[in-house]
């Protein structure tokens, strides 16, 4: 065995107790590598959290936008019905045919529920507006205003016929709302056009 002194015995202590600058580097290394996956998978997961949030209210958005459109076709639905009911009686007036009660039940029936539905449009320009569709929001309010003065014009020209109307004034009267029917139709046709767009728009981000 080597004879070791005292102080050499301290010195050799030390030595082994000491780290050098390699030592200190491994460790760090060590360190860092759990580190870094423990921020990337941070960064991950938040970035999963706000596109998993994104998500919803884009579904959020989209189940609106479909309320919208059932707001608006639930009038515009009942809106076409009463021009076809009103076409139909008159025609058969023009004819000379009777007109069945069932028919005249049916007309009053759904002349009541486009009225009752009128509201309905302006829910549906009502969520357009909040969804950033100003501008769909108002052909939707025009598609309305304008079938309500039809259904008017057609309740005023009615009243002015009389019991014995001329088969020039049912004539005329036929023309105008067939004319106003399909003037009607292509208004509706464009704003559904106009909400199938918006939907498009919404659902592009999951595409």
């Amino acid at each position: 065995m080597l004879d070791l002194n005292a102080d050499q015995i301290e010195r050799l202590i030390e030595l082994a107790s000491q780290k050098s600058f390699f030592d200190y580097l491994s460790l760090f290394l060590q360190t860092l590598v759990p580190l870094g996956a423990l921020l990337f998978g941070y960064s991950t997961l938040k970035t999963h959290a706000r596109r998993i949030t994104a998500e919803k209210l884009i579904e959020k958005d989209i189940d609106r936008l479909y309320q919208s459109v059932d707001h608006f076709f639930e009038y515009a639905d009942k809106i076409n019905l009463f021009f076809s009911l009103q076409l139909t009686k008159i025609n058969k007036r023009h004819q000379g045919k009777p007109v069945e009660e069932s028919l005249d039940a049916k007309l009053t029936t759904t002349s009541d529920l486009v009225y009752a539905n009128i509201a309905n449009v302006r829910k549906a320009s009502f969520i357009l507006s909040s969804l950033g569709k100003p501008e769909i929001a108002k052909k939707l309010d025009n598609f309305r205003d304008e079938t309500i003065q039809i259904r008017k014009s057609i309740f005023n020209s009615l009243d002015s016929l009389g019991a014995y109307p001329t088969t020039s004034q049912i004539e005329t009267l036929i023309d105008y709302i067939s004319t106003e029917k399909e003037r009607a139709s292509k208004l509706r046709d464009e704003c559904l056009f106009d909400l199938s767009k918006i939907s498009n728009e919404l659902k592009k981000p999951f595409q």
